[in-house]
């Protein structure tokens, strides 16, 4: 017998394996199949493809290759779907359900809506979903549950609705769990306690309200956390503070309450970012904290933080941002307090922001100041106690953007340095007692600046002469101070200027005829110097004064009739409300006013005890400036009668309030933790 040919009792085992094998490859063969039809079926849901990714998706190729797609080399079965990014719009099919060896869903940053398919459920193999920056709607289904091998889910911001289903519980796999920016109803929930293994956790802006529950002891792995945007109350809970793997943590804009432990920093070495914003914690910051190595981000502003800051460490500072303000740091008292504090921040050489604005702290302003980061873009120190003079070493700090020292107690010249800051946008220095002059240099660093605040001073002389094109410039406040002289006709160059504010000074000369062809020109305030001579009516323009929304000319010498082509262009103030109850904002950049009109009233509709300005002899033909206003909030910055349709009284008061903050910071807030 030939020892290579089977026996008999062999062969019917063969012939079965053999079977087996067919039937196994025809199943094979049949699902590969099923993944091509569910693959149409999701193309045929979607309506826009604007990068042709799904132009490939034919029979000219196997599925397999068609873009977006990748299969297992064994089986041939679809493994990853991947067609994040690409803009496409429509609908997720139920039919991805079918994709049963799929792993990884990634299809964040497109124009996706409608619910998402339960049927997402039955992917038992799949690991990671993610749908975040898309339009989906509705609840979120609890068959996800099903997926018991995922380990990251993402779906932020999109439009979903509900509670997060207490199935998710069972998903001990996770490793990142993230619903920013939905519209999720009730409080976090307990289960997130169950999630072992869980890295990264986001609710941010979702509208959760309650408690924080005391659920972080078991999630020794947590290094990524936000919160912020929310309704969260009360206090967080001691278990979190004890957590040593944190690394980002947002809080910001919630109403939590208590204080931080005395040694939060020490235990939590890799902590990076702390960013508590905008709640109502309280007491003080723990030094351990200020002197952690590790920590990039500190932000704490708008709390009811209080007592010194003090920074005891001289070894690597990387912090970046410190964001302190409206709190109630320093003692009030003490007056090397800020001085120490700045003089500690002197190694931190990335530090880029540095706001300490509205708090106690008192003292002067060292010469140290200059040896801070030459990344400082924004310095911040508005409304505490600040005395001296600004060093003139503030001019080595090369790329700040945004100076604000408003409301201290800072006296002396503005020294000549600050006009080395090539990249200066926003400087206020109002409110303060700086006396001399203008550095003529302003002429020059206004091409890059955007607003310049330096009204309520003691400065003197004349206003510099403007060298180059101001096209940026949007604010120019000087009112409050003993100018002098003419305003220089080379404002004219500041086309994008929008509020221009002189009043309260010695200024002379005659009216400035080129603010009339400002074509942005909103606010004009000259009240209060001594201006002569009558309004000219030549303009360059057919509109003079097209934006224009308020306009005070009150206590000069100004004389002759206020020119009628005027009304003609003030369509501003002429398509206000006839009346409004609450201000609307005029904004620029880095300040805001409001603007409210008033019941309309009749010329002969005189206020009880006014007497009519002696001072600004203008001739109206419709009504003298000043006459019948009366005071709104305790200023009257205009008050205009038009003579065109229904008479409309303008009442207005200009109130600039706090530079908007942080606009370059939001750049670097690490809020999409996770992706």
């Amino acid at each position: 017998m030939n020892p290579w040919l089977p026996n008999k009792q062999a062969i019917p085992f063969l012939v079965f394996t053999f079977l087996q094998i067919i039937a196994f490859s025809t199943v094979i063969h049949t699902k590969a199949v099923d993944d091509r039809v569910a693959l149409l079926a999701i193309k045929s849901k979607i309506n826009g493809d604007p990068q042709g990714v799904m132009s490939s998706w034919n029979d000219s190729v196997h599925f397999c290759q068609w873009e977006g797609i990748a299969c297992g080399s064994r089986h041939q079965r679809v493994t990853n779907f991947n067609l994040s990014s690409r803009g496409i719009s429509g609908s997720l099919s139920p039919s991805i359900g079918n994709l049963s060896f799929l792993k990884v869903i990634l299809l964040q940053n497109n124009l996706l809506s409608g619910e998402i398919p339960p049927q997402v459920g039955r992917l038992i193999r799949l690991k990671e979903l993610h749908l975040y920056n898309n339009s989906f709607q509705g609840k979120i289904p609890p068959s996800l549950a099903n997926c018991s091998n995922l380990e990251a889910l993402h779906m932020g911001s999109n439009n979903l609705v509900g509670k997060i289903p207490d199935e998710f519980g069972s998903l001990y796999m996770l490793k990142l769990l993230n619903f920013y920016k939905n519209k999720i109803e009730g409080g976090i929930p307990q289960f997130i306690g169950n999630l072992t293994f869980l890295r990264s956790l986001s609710f941010a802006n979702c509208g959760l309200g309650g408690r924080i529950p005391d659920v972080f002891h078991q999630l020794s792995n947590l290094r990524r956390i936000a919160l912020l945007g929310n309704n969260l109350v009360g206090t967080v809970p001691r278990s979190f503070y004890n957590l040593s793997s944190l690394e980002l943590v947002y809080f910001d804009n919630n109403r939590l309450t208590g204080g931080l432990p005395i040694n939060f920093g020490l235990r939590q070495p890799r902590l990076n970012v702390l960013s508590l914003s905008d709640n109502q914690f309280t007491g003080s910051l723990p030094p351990s904290l200020l002197n952690s190595q590790e920590l990039l981000v500190l932000d704490v502003a708008r709390n009811n933080f209080s007592g010194k800051l003090v920074i005891t460490s001289h070894k690597i500072c990387n912090l970046e941002i410190v964001s302190l303000n409206s709190n109630g740091f320093g003692s009030g008292e003490d007056d090397d307090e800020l001085l120490k504090f700045v003089d500690a921040l002197s190694i931190c050489k990335s530090l880029g922001l540095l706001n300490l604005s509205y708090n106690r702290m008192r003292g002067f302003l060292p010469d140290s100041l200059g040896n801070l980061s030459a990344s400082l873009y924004y310095l911040g120190l508005r409304s505490n106690v600040i005395q001296g003079s600004l060093p003139a070493s503030i001019g080595n700090l090369i790329s700040l953007m945004f100076l604000d020292v408003n409301s201290n107690l800072i006296e002396g010249p503005i020294p000549p340095s600050i006009c080395s800051f090539n990249n200066l946008r926003y400087l206020d220095m109002s409110n303060n007692s700086f006396g001399g002059v203008i550095p003529q240099c302003f002429g020059k660093i206004m091409s890059s600046l955007e607003v310049i605040d330096l009204g309520n001073n003691f400065l003197g002389g004349t206003i510099p002469i403007v060298y180059k094109n101001c096209g940026r410039l949007e604010g120019l406040i000087l009112n409050g101070n003993q100018l002098e002289g003419e305003v220089p006709s080379s404002l004219s160059k500041c086309q994008s200027l929008k509020v221009l504010d002189l009043g309260n000074n010695n200024l002379n000369g005659t009216f400035p005829i080129w603010s009339r062809d400002l074509p942005k020109l909103s606010v004009l305030v000259l009240r209060s110097n001594n201006f002569q001579g009558p309004i000219e009516t030549s303009s360059t323009t057919q509109l003079p004064f097209s934006s224009l929304r308020v306009l005070d000319l009150s206590h000069n010498g100004f004389i002759g009739n206020l020119p009628e082509k005027y009304f003609e262009s003030f369509n501003s103030m002429k398509n206000a409300p006839k009346k409004s109850s609450k201000p609307e904002y005029l904004t620029i950049r880095g300040m805001t006013y409001d603007v409210t009109i008033v019941n309309p009233s009749t010329p002969n509709d005189k206020v009880d005890g006014e007497e009519e300005d002696e001072e600004s002899r203008f001739t109206w033909k419709v009504v003298m400036l000043g006459y019948g206003c009366g005071t709104f909030l305790g200023v009257v910055l205009g008050c205009l009668m038009l003579s065109t349709g229904r008479p409309k009284w303008f009442n207005a008061n200009v109130d600039a309030i706090e530079h908007l903050l942080h606009t370059r910071r939001n750049k670097r807030r690490y809020r999409y933790i996770g992706k």
